[in-house]
């Protein structure tokens, strides 16, 4: 696992990816979470590719956002009831603490939304 505690993606190809095979999909939800952002980065510079060489005078930009990760989102459904409750009701509210030990990249969703605004 990397240190954002996400599971790694699997990769092996693009129509891997999109299209995964029986036992990727089978497996553990946060997995396919981690699929999931895997592909829309891939998305993000295929398309700037694509129209840079399509339309290379126009000057297109492809952004893509990580919202970081946002503690009462309901993503830790599937963990066990005292771990989704801490993930749902307390980390919200003490958002701040864990910033400074693994990853400063924890943010409430308002907060998140407020930074995709910008």
């Amino acid at each position: 696992m990397p240190n954002s505690g996400s599971p790694i993606a699997i990769y092996t190809t693009g129509e891997e990816l999109a299209h995964p095979p029986p036992a990727i999909v089978e497996g553990p939800g946060r997995r396919h979470y981690a699929n999931a952002k895997l592909a829309n980065i891939l998305w993000t510079y295929a398309l700037h590719k694509r129209l840079s060489e399509k339309v290379p005078d126009r000057g297109i930009t492809v952004n893509s956002f990580d919202p970081g990760l946002m503690p009462g989102t309901g993503l830790a459904r599937e963990a066990s009831l005292l771990m989704r409750y801490a993930r749902d009701k307390v980390m919200p509210k003490i958002t701040p603490v864990p910033r400074v030990v693994p990853t400063n990249n924890i943010y409430r969703p308002e907060e998140s939304g407020a930074s995709l605004a910008c």
